[in-house]
């Protein structure tokens, strides 16, 4: 071990391989000690590379020969002590290499590109590679350049070429050329210009396109730089995001229930503490989220707000950015590279006093940060499995308790988790335990499709949904269809030999999607052209099983063509601002029926909805996973709330086991649903009473 005088950083490289995976002990220079802290991105050199690294701690003595950090990135650390606290946090309990794990806290946008180039030196290249060069004698190299490494490292080492890596942030500021007016100027011919005085009275800094708009001419504007009248400066544009809707003016009044809830809160700002909202859907539990933000504005400090997914970010900004205008950042996977630096910069910069985003936004910076609200928390989405693994709950404690403040976690239909901590004091309870704007409770009708089979129905859609779908386009009434299966058949399989085309990654059966003629797997995403001809029998005998979503909505628009219908699912939803643009659609009353995945059963708030349907509502309860029965409750009780929030609604619930428990739990509260669902795992010592892991070998 030996001392330094030298402060010295132990980094993480922006590298991820298991045998870099540590610390490395870099001196920091004495023209950089003032500027690097704890927290800090820097750049070092690493091997016969140059590359990013974060600093995780500054000791004064090391066990390694030393090399000096090259610059610095950051003037403020981009991770704070609290974003730092969350490291350790996940770092302990995965796996994950260390790099990566900092780079799912930072956003991409921070993260670097790193560029290798290839500049010829001596001009004698092989034959094979001349081509590559362009007229400045530089090659770019790209991935599938790398089977030339071995003959470019040769050209290296003897000095033909030179191997050199640019490095470049991922994301960056927008610019626009502006003018400053220069007061001390001795330019003569000034008074030919009187119209500059009106133009600069009122702003300091006018953008060249503004001084264009006032029809200045480009010749005055070079005149006026070129005499020192007007300094050239960058004018940092933010790139607004784009929304289809339209800002609503709507007080925040409170009934008698949500009040309560509220001053429950209120009184526990200063403490962390976790609370539970329990409230039926229609309930109101927006309301509460909105008039607890603006209290915690008014003591000047900041509320994060999430949400589990993309399509649930449009009505609550909507109602958010009405209240409290440009106060708000948005954070999701939808936005632009642009977009997310911006908001980003935003929130670093202080400017924001609200974020609202996906479980991603729980790892923001926010300083003086009041409250924690977490809607839908009984929704899986709030887990990432893929890459590191975190528990977004597990992150927002970590926050509250940095900051001493509570978390206001809602839902519905709460997770027996949740609920299981409620009956054991750990989190309390506040309910809203009736709808908002009406006393009427949703009817829910339980179909048996044996019924109707035998009845001679093999459609898709049972005589009673038929005949109420009808009725409701009769009234100008909409109406939400859910079949949670995505593609046109779950699978397809040969008629004559029963062979069913599989994934050759994952041995899964294939989803047909019959808009694109193709088969694909869900899981790793390998997809093939779809043919009626067997494989294995050279038959022309393939053909599609069961249903899934664009089968039904092909099935709804030949029996309603008068109706206006809309498609939401992974495949309607994958380009930028889709999920926004659908969700508006229906809202505005621009379409009759919404047919969906999973993703419309989620706290979408449509009040002219009075009729949903629900296409073979048992389908996963056979999938063998101890919370099968909890994923299944919670998606049809959603579904059920999203009818009926003005006025009474009806639920119509098409199944081939009508006496299954979780079916006939539907007609029943929640209440009775916990007891009997947490009486099974007791028995079987399932979680939450136990904790479970699982083991994935792969090979």
């Amino acid at each position: 071990m030996s001392f330094s005088s030298t402060p010295i950083a132990k980094v993480v490289i922006d590298l991820k391989a298991k045998n870099i995976d540590k610390e490395y002990d870099y001196l920091i220079p004495n023209e950089l000690i003032n500027l690097i802290n704890i927290g800090s991105r820097v750049i070092v050199p690493f091997g016969n590379q140059v590359r990013m690294a974060f600093v995780v701690e500054i000791v004064f003595e090391s066990e390694h020969v030393l090399r000096e950090i090259i610059d610095v990135l950051d003037p403020t650390p981009i991770l704070n002590e609290e974003l730092l606290l969350i490291y350790e946090y996940i770092k302990s309990r995965t796996n994950s290499f260390k790099s990566s794990i900092l780079s799912t806290i930072i956003p991409t946008e921070y993260l670097m590109d790193y560029q290798k180039e290839v500049h010829n030196i001596q001009g004698d290249l092989p034959k094979n590679l001349v081509g590559f060069f362009n007229k400045n004698n530089t090659w770019k190299l790209r991935k599938k350049d790398n089977l030339y490494f071995n003959q470019l490292k040769t050209l290296s080492d003897n000095k033909i070429i030179k191997i050199t890596t640019t490095l470049k942030q991922k994301g960056s500021s927008k610019t626009i050329i502006g003018y400053r007016l220069n007061h001390n100027h001795k330019y003569k011919r000034i008074d030919n210009y009187g119209w500059l005085a009106d133009i600069f009275k009122d702003e300091q800094l006018v953008s060249r396109i503004d001084l264009i708009d006032k029809k200045v001419s480009v010749s005055a504007i070079n005149t006026l730089v070129k005499n020192n009248v007007l300094i050239k400066e960058d004018i940092r544009l933010i790139r607004k995001i784009k929304h289809d809707y339209q800002l609503i003016d709507k007080d925040v009044l409170l009934n008698d229930d949500q009040n309560q809830a509220f001053i429950n809160v209120k009184a526990n700002f200063n403490n962390y503490c976790e609370f539970l909202l329990k409230g039926v859907t229609a309930s109101g539990k927006t309301e509460v989220y909105l008039k607890l933000i603006e209290e915690v504005l008014k003591k000047d400090k900041k509320a994060l707000i999430l949400v589990p997914e993309i399509n649930l970010i449009a009505q609550l900004a909507m109602r958010l950015e009405s209240l409290f205008e440009d106060k708000v950042a948005i954070l999701n996977s939808n936005l632009s590279s642009g977009e997310k630096y911006d908001q980003y910069q935003k929130i670093l910069n202080n400017e924001i006093k609200i974020v609202l985003g996906t479980r991603s936004a729980s790892f923001v910076p926010l300083e003086d940060l009041g409250i924690i609200i977490m809607d839908e928390e009984h929704d899986e989405s709030y887990e990432q499995r893929d890459g590191v693994y975190y528990d977004t709950k597990e992150i927002i404690k970590i926050r509250a308790k940095y900051h001493n403040v509570p978390i206001l976690y809602g839902s519905a239909t709460p997770s027996i988790e949740m609920m299981y901590k409620v009956k054991n004091k750990q989190i309390k309870l506040l309910e809203l335990p009736e709808k908002a704007l009406t006393k009427e409770e949703n009817r829910i009708e339980i179909i048996d499709i044996k019924d109707e089979i035998k009845k001679g129905n093999y459609n898709i859609i049972s005589t009673k949904l038929d005949a109420e779908i009808k009725a409701r386009l009769t009234k100008d009434e909409q109406i939400m269809l859910l079949i949670n299966r995505k593609g046109y058949a779950p699978y397809v399989m040969c008629k004559i030999c029963g062979s069913v085309p599989v994934c050759p990654n994952c041995q899964v059966s294939l989803t047909y999607y019959k808009n694109e003629n193709l088969l694909k797997c869900h899981y790793c995403g390998f997809e093939k052209e779809y043919s009626s001809n067997c494989s294995s029998c050279n038959n022309d005998s393939i053909k599609e099983v069961g249903i899934a979503i664009e089968q039904v909505e092909k099935v709804v628009k030949e029996k309603y063509p008068e109706a206006k219908v809309i498609r939401m699912d992974k495949t309607t939803t994958t380009k930028k601002g889709s999920h926004e643009s659908l969700w508006y659609k229906f809202y505005k009353k621009d379409a009759d029926i919404l047919i969906g995945t999973q993703m419309i059963a989620k706290g979408l708030d449509y009040e002219n909805v009075t009729l949903v349907g629900v296409l073979q509502a048992d389908q996963d309860l056979k999938i063998p996973a101890y919370n099968q029965d909890e994923k299944t409750y919670t998606l049809l009780k959603q579904m059920i709330g999203r009818t009926g929030r003005t006025k009474q609604g009806l639920a119509i619930i098409q199944t081939y086991e009508p006496n299954n428990f979780i079916i006939k739990s539907l007609k029943k509260d929640y209440n009775y649903y916990y007891e009997e669902t947490i009486a099974k795992r007791i028995l079987s010592n399932y979680p939450p009473i136990s904790q479970m892991g699982y083991i994935v070998v792969l090979g």
